[in-house]
């Protein structure tokens, strides 16, 4: 009956038209102009892809280039490794196995990391030992140290200690240590395993397909051929071609043996050097999954429309299916009928039938309003109502029919016990009986002693109390008609329902946005209840000056905890909170009181770590750090707590990140004298260049050095005029004014630093004599 209306039929109409003529329009499109479009896209994501990889190669190797300048930057590799006692220094020797060990597991190109020594004697350290170097093998490793640069890629042939096979040539990295230093005694020496290396450079074949290598800028290869010794003839072809496009590099097709290939390559720079990588892509397999879309379009089209029509039935069924069963509802109801009508018609008669019945059962809930009165008290006691105003929440109470203009409001909280003694009068599960009959007694009693009361049922043996009185009335003499009903209160609790009572009352408050604090404030009060005594009445005032010992949380001590964590200073910290724990032991006798400081505490000291950027989830694993102090009793064992699980991680992640920007800072400042030597540079204008206090400059070089600012400032600028006094035959002032010194001031230094006056050392050096 109802399948055949109106509405149905140009619905059906609709959709059909809807799904059918985009479908075939856009098949038709897609067809002829989506093909080389999807070609198109297919070829940028293969150049995305080739990127990505490429990206991900130049990663791993500066992560490699960044880790082996981190470790040439170590303070266990400086200076002192000059006076190196292989033989009586077995502790200093296994922490460099052990580094060196560590070095090669941090990444997985490395094949095998070296630590060349020239001084005190030479010597060639490997994870696995040492060995001292005979004549043979001297000038393969002093060599190293003659190299250009402090760091750099090389080919270099090495033999492991375990294996005196055959030198192999592998691609190595190599960094002068100490780091920094003009004057390098040994050199860190990486080796790149090969494997690794080309099954990197297969992933710039994405689909494996092709091939793909890696050569220098000047054609010199480096993998794969570099490692197998043979060269395809297509990679050697490819090769010459990318030599002849020079520095255009921009994708180009290339045949080989009748196919085409889509051919991408580009440079990376790798300290002072570039290396070019080249990755070529059959076209055919770029191309095949087009040819296959398009035919594939076609089929779809075809099927799309007969498809859409047997889909644009169904659709129609099923979005009409939700209005049928509404107008057949709507039908069975009040004799209502189509006759002619369209289906929504006949919805829209029927609304308004439910309007008007609407309507009846809102003047019934109105005749309900206690019962709704009670609900909003309720949510307003128990805090659900804090997002209202004072105004809306007055306006609304008034509303309810609960006058409270020009009122002061009292909250009291009664809190029923001994109901597991009630043997035979109630049982298991009559908390909700009990409660509902303590609420009708209270509320009984309230509204015939104060003017307006309304009395609060909680479910779980406690009641609540709100009190309404006018403000001129004295505190005392209001106070004592509220005891005097607290009285009658435990009277008839006791008489009636044979249970014991203990209540909380404060003074009343102005406001209604008041009411919720001060039922907390009553809840707490109570928690200090007498355990050998049945009722209790406590007035909160009374309560506060009646403690033995009241909570005096030390807030000073607060922001010393604080302001140590916020310097990170871990020793200053754990001090502050061991004298936190102590002033809470001294004025707080109850344990909950102590546990309750720590744990307001403990909030702060989190605050304070996520305000420096300390990402608290990461840092903790996700440990619920105050379920696990809840579970602490002792203060002793708190306070231990706190320095272990809170402090310390923290202190730990300070310094780690710390550790890296005084390296990077060092080297900044390092670079800097290299560069500007020759200028009169100073601490002062050094570190005002990079915005710090020269007092931390000072620190933080010379802890990172292990030489002060001005000393290694004078090494570069004497070693520099050490080698112009050798090379050239300028005169003295020249000399001096080259290196950055006055000429009067010049001979001075280099004498005190040297042993020698500057001709002194110039004559030296023409007559090939050394300088003891």
């Amino acid at each position: 009956m109802f399948g055949n209306g109106r509405f149905f039929r140009k619905s059906l109409i609709t959709v059909l038209i809807i799904a059918s003529l985009p479908g075939l329009f856009i098949g038709i499109a897609i067809y002829f102009v989506g093909s080389h479009q999807i070609s198109e896209e297919l070829n940028t994501i293969h150049q995305q892809q080739l990127l990505q990889a490429q990206k991900s190669i130049d990663n791993q190797l500066s992560t490699l280039e960044v880790s082996l300048s981190h470790w040439a930057f170590d303070p266990q590799f400086d200076e002192k490794l000059r006076r190196l006692d292989t033989e009586f220094g077995y502790s200093q020797v296994q922490d460099i196995y052990k580094t060196l060990l560590v070095m090669k597991e941090l990444n997985p190109l490395i094949q095998q990391v070296s630590l060349y020594l020239e001084e005190p004697k030479p010597l060639l350290f490997t994870e696995n030992g040492y060995e001292r170097l005979g004549q043979s093998d001297y000038p393969k490793y002093h060599q190293l140290l003659d190299q250009p640069t402090s760091t750099q890629w090389i080919h270099y042939s090495s033999s492991l200690q375990s294996d005196k096979r055959a030198l192999t040539e592998h691609l190595s990295l190599l960094h002068k240590i100490p780091g920094g230093s003009p004057r390098p005694f040994g050199v860190f020496l990486v080796s790149v395993d090969p494997v690794v290396l080309d099954n990197m450079i297969t992933l710039l074949t994405p689909r494996g397909e092709g091939t793909s290598f890696l050569v220098k800028k000047n054609g010199e290869w480096l993998s794969p051929a570099a490692r197998s010794g043979q060269v395809r003839d297509l990679d050697e072809a490819l090769r010459a071609k990318v030599m002849e496009q020079g520095e255009a590099r921009a994708p180009f097709v290339y045949t080989w043996e009748g196919e085409l290939y889509s051919v991408s390559y580009g440079i990376f720079s790798r300290l002072n050097q570039e290396w070019i990588y080249v990755s070529a892509t059959p076209l055919q397999s770029l191309t095949a999954p087009v040819v296959f879309i398009s035919r594939l379009i076609l089929a779809i089209s075809s099927f799309g429309l007969l498809l859409a029509a047997i889909l644009s039935w169904f659709a129609s069924k099923q979005l009409y299916s939700p209005i049928k069963k509404l107008v057949q509802l709507y039908s069975s109801r009040g004799n209502q009928r189509m006759e002619g009508r369209d289906e929504f018609e006949l919805i829209e008669s029927v609304w308004n039938h439910v309007t008007r019945e609407s309507q009846n059962l809102q003047s019934l809930l109105e005749r309900q309003l206690p019962q709704v009165r009670e609900g909003f008290l309720l949510q307003l006691l128990q805090g659900y109502l804090t997002h209202l105003s004072e105004s809306d929440l007055q306006e609304r109470i008034e509303n309810l029919g609960f006058g409270v203009k020009e009122s002061r409001f009292s909250v009291i909280f009664i809190q029923l016990l001994g109901f597991s003694n009630l043997q035979g009068r109630f049982f298991e599960g009559d908390e909700v009986l009990v409660t509902f009959a303590a609420s009708n007694i209270v509320k009984e009693l309230a509204e015939n002693a104060m003017q307006k009361a309304e009395a609060i049922n909680f479910h779980d043996l406690t009641v609540g109390l709100l009190i309404c009185s006018p403000p001129a009335e004295p505190i005392s003499q209001w106070k004592a008609r509220v005891v005097e009903l607290l009285k009658e209160i435990t009277v008839r609790l006791n008489t009636l329902l044979h249970v014991r009572v203990v209540i909380g009352f404060g003074a009343p408050a102005p406001m209604l946005s008041d009411i919720p604090d001060i039922l907390e404030a009553t809840r707490q009060a109570i928690r200090f209840r007498d355990v050998r005594e049945d009722n209790q009445i406590f007035d909160l005032e009374e309560l506060v000056h009646n403690i033995d010992k009241p909570l005096v949380y030390p807030f000073q001590l607060e922001r010393e905890v604080v302001q140590a964590v916020r310097m990170g200073s871990e020793e200053e910290a754990i001090q502050a909170v061991q004298r936190f724990l102590d002033e809470l032991r001294a004025h707080a006798a109850k344990e909950l009181w102590v546990q309750q400081g720590m744990l307001h505490l403990l909030g702060s000291v989190q605050n304070a770590m996520m305000h420096i950027g300390t990402n608290l989830h990461e840092l903790y694993e996700g440990l619920n750090l105050y379920e696990q102090l809840c579970q602490l009793k002792e203060p002793e064992a708190i306070g231990k707590w706190f320095q272990v699980r809170v402090l310390s991680p923290f202190m730990q992640d300070i310094r780690r990140k710390q550790d890296l920007l005084m390296h990077k800072l060092v080297e900044r400042v390092i670079f800097t004298i290299q560069e500007r030597y020759m200028d009169d540079i100073s601490l002062d204008a050094i570190a005002e260049s990079h915005r710090l206090s020269s007092y931390t400059l000072s620190r933080t070089f010379k802890l990172m050095t292990g030489i002060n600012f001005i000393d290694y400032l004078t090494e570069v600028r004497l070693e520099k005029a050490k080698e112009l006094l050798r090379d050239t035959d300028w005169k003295l002032h020249e000399v001096a004014e080259r290196v950055g010194y006055q000429p009067s001031y010049f001979g001075r230094i280099f004498k005190k630093n040297v042993g020698v006056t500057p001709n002194r050392y110039r004559e030296s050096m023409k007559e090939n004599k050394p300088i003891i």
